[in-house]
């Protein structure tokens, strides 16, 4: 019976090394959370409109119960040449129940979301996708709400075949736990888009950092490695995009 337990102590210490090794002692157990929805326009400005108007019309639109928990225009700052005057309009939802409804409610809205759709063409370029923030009990984006807009990293990548979303959220969970530095506050996690990805059938992700304002994210962009090898449970990634992000709609 000694001799079982010292067995069974060794093959315990031996799997905790191993886990230890690759940094996943503390992520292997956690689960990814179900997430919520993040409904993404592409949107270029038409001809006479500037951002300023579009934001300050986007603001005045009213949103009802059934309306989406938060509404966010992004401004690219470094991205990719054909986003040059185009905007991202990003909504976010408990879940499609909650989509469904709002979209319902959308039909009956007032004159301030009907002027907004004369002051941008999105060109029916929406998808949607599966939010999952990075579990940190210190983020705090937008300074929690205070802040009327902040800087967000976004970089995107594809699930490599055979790999999977939760290996995707413990390998994040872990990249967070080993570079957040103490008093960086900034929003971390990743969508995964499922729906108008170009037949990617759920590999597409984007994983974005939002600063709990914008010196904020600047530190952390400082602060972490830059690397051009990409991590074993992606197949490819693109460059990281830098974009202002303003709030149109905070229901939290």
């Amino acid at each position: 019976m000694d001799k079982e337990r010292i067995y069974m102590k060794l093959i315990s210490r031996r799997l905790i090394a191993g886990f230890s090794i690759f940094g996943l002692t503390q992520v292997w157990a956690q689960s990814m959370p179900e997430g919520n929805l993040n409904e993404v326009f592409q949107c270029s400005i038409n001809p006479g409109f500037t951002f300023e108007q579009v934001l300050e019309v986007g603001r005045a639109i009213e949103r009802g119960p059934d309306g989406p928990s938060l509404v966010f225009y992004r401004e690219p700052i470094v991205a990719s040449s054909d986003r040059v005057g185009t905007i991202n309009v990003v909504r976010y939802w408990d879940n499609f129940e909650h989509m469904n409804k709002g979209l319902e409610a959308t039909q009956n809205t007032a004159s301030a979301a009907s002027h907004w759709f004369t002051m941008v063409d999105c060109g029916g370029s929406r998808r949607v996708g599966i939010n999952r923030n990075i579990d940190s009990s210190q983020s705090s984006a937008y300074e929690g709400g205070d802040l009327d807009s902040t800087l967000v990293s976004i970089r995107s990548c594809q699930i490599a075949k055979g790999h999977s979303a939760q290996e995707v959220y413990s390998g994040l969970l872990n990249f967070d736990q080993s570079n957040r530095q103490a008093g960086d506050r900034s929003g971390y996690g990743f969508v995964q888009m499922i729906m108008g990805g170009n037949e990617s059938k759920g590999s597409g992700i984007a994983i974005r950092t939002i600063g709990e304002n914008p010196a904020g994210l600047a530190r952390r962009l400082d602060a972490i490695s830059h690397t051009a090898e990409t991590p074993e449970m992606f197949s490819s990634c693109g460059d990281v995009s830098l974009w202002r992000s303003h709030v149109a709609h905070w229901g939290l």
